[in-house]
């Protein structure tokens, strides 16, 4: 049960955190593609 509980709370914050280290690798690339 608490298991249950603590995924639900917790898969907002990972669904969050993939967002952001998407944007982050999203924009190193365009930032190595200017320079190459």
């Amino acid at each position: 049960m608490t298991e249950a509980v603590y995924r639900k709370q917790l898969r907002p914050v990972i669904t969050e955190g993939a967002e952001a280290m998407d944007v982050i690798i999203a924009q190193r690339r365009e930032a190595t593609a200017y320079e190459a």
